[in-house]
């Protein structure tokens, strides 16, 4: 089922995060704040930045923009990178570690780098935010889609 072009914009679905070494430290670094901050009964603090590698249902192009998702019930709105080679083969081998056999579909999945650099900050963790947006919707607006409209 191919995405769907709306003037402006592709929806398509999150399936998850890609579990590359930007994730695996996102993680660690959520651990130990945790553990420190049961330490002195403490929330986690706000996250300004990150880069997250997400899977999503439709192939789109590998191009800049933005995407918007709901996370823990508000709009959020994230900047998309353009993938490089290095980087989208880094991540095919993080989600080979992850496949599990006779899971069909792996091969239709397509990956988009996310990144969010907001000042106000998100009060949630990384978890947090990977539990609220798996299975979400996503609208992306492609730096291309823009471009050809300007035109």
């Amino acid at each position: 089922k191919p995405s769907t072009a709306v003037k402006d914009y592709y929806t398509t679905k999150i399936l998850g995060i890609v579990p590359d070494e930007n994730y695996v430290d996102l993680k660690k670094r959520e651990t130990k704040e945790k553990e420190e901050d049961e330490e002195v009964d403490e929330k986690p603090s706000p996250i300004y930045g990150f880069e997250l590698l997400v899977l999503i249902e439709d192939k789109l192009p590998n191009d800049r923009g933005t995407a918007s998702v709901i996370v823990n019930g508000a709009i959020q709105t994230f900047e998309v990178e353009r993938l490089t080679n290095n980087r989208l083969e880094k991540a095919k081998e993080a989600l080979k570690e992850v496949e599990q056999s006779g899971d069909e579909g792996k091969e239709k999945q397509n990956i988009l780098l996310m990144s969010l650099r907001n000042e106000e900050g998100i009060p949630l963790t990384i978890s947090e935010i990977e539990k609220s947006i798996t299975g979400q919707a996503i609208r992306v607006t492609s730096h291309q889609i823009l471009l050809n409209q300007a035109c």
